[in-house]
């Protein structure tokens, strides 16, 4: 074994369960816009609506109760 070279020969595998990357899905435009216009619809909602029931803590906590907030409330309406 005098002179003898090692030569190591790598054999390439295939691969039995490849992975292929999925194809880019076409996205239609106008339902991204409609789901960003929904979104935005509900979240002006959301904020109106708590404004509107942080106002009526308010005025119920200034009026001094229940009581005198409805009555306040019917004599705004009746004009008294």
């Amino acid at each position: 074994m005098k002179n003898a070279i090692a030569i190591a020969i790598a054999k390439a595998r295939q691969r039995s369960g490849t992975i292929q990357p999925e194809p880019r899905q076409s996205v239609d435009l106008n339902d991204e816009i409609s789901r960003t216009g929904l979104g935005v619809l509900i979240i002006t909602g959301a904020v109106v609506g708590i404004g509107g029931f942080v106002c009526l803590i308010g005025g119920l906590i200034r009026s001094g109760g229940v009581v005198d907030f409805v009555r306040g409330w019917f004599s705004a309406l009746g004009g008294g």
